[in-house]
């Protein structure tokens, strides 16, 4: 105990540095003014659900300018030390990809069947649907290869830019289509 009555330990010291964050050197604030931070004797906390030891976290001074204050807050690490976002596990992470190649063959199937088959293409429903599978399968390809090769925002920037701009346009794409196929069979049966 010191001179004030507090009780103080050796265990501790003041460590100073940048979290060590292994796949990318992302931080992230959580400023959710209800949020509590439980810190543990050994260095780790608990902060979002999720238990970060003393290298994946740092408690820094941040300024909320709406309140006008300032709060020592945890910046965390964007990604545990496994690389993948904190709320995936690596096997939920891997089950997700597994479940997107399954679904991108699935999608492709269906496209190669209506462009082989002429009584499937031969209307504007079948068309549409094959310009609808046509975008699943870009997003469902993209998609994949992103979560697949994590380090493709570290590597190529250019190549991260067009991964991001063709998935936005499949995403685009495939609600337009699906709006698209939805608005012909309201036309059919009214």
């Amino acid at each position: 105990m010191n001179n004030n009555g507090i009780q103080t330990s050796v265990d501790y010291a003041v460590k100073y540095g940048e979290p060590i964050c292994t796949m990318n050197k992302t931080f992230f604030v959580d400023i959710r003014s209800n949020e509590k931070y439980l810190s543990y004797s050994n260095g780790s906390i608990r902060a979002d659900g999720m238990y970060r030891d003393i290298d994946h976290y740092c408690i820094d001074l941040y300024y909320f300018p709406a309140k006008d204050i300032h709060h020592y807050v945890p910046v965390m690490c964007s990604a545990d030390a496994t690389g993948l976002p904190s709320n995936d596990s690596p096997s939920k992470y891997k089950f997700i990809t597994f479940l997107l190649i399954f679904s991108n063959v699935f999608a492709f199937t269906t496209l190669i069947v209506y462009a082989i088959l002429p009584d499937l293409h031969k209307k504007i429903n079948g068309k549409c649907l094959m310009c609808y599978f046509t975008c699943v399968c870009l997003l469902c390809f993209t998609v994949t290869v992103v979560r697949i090769e994590t380090s493709l925002q570290k590597s190529n920037k250019s190549l991260c830019f067009t991964m991001g701009l063709v998935t936005n346009f499949s995403v685009l794409a495939t609600c337009t289509w699906l709006n698209v196929i939805c608005f012909d069979m309201w036309n059919k049966f009214r």
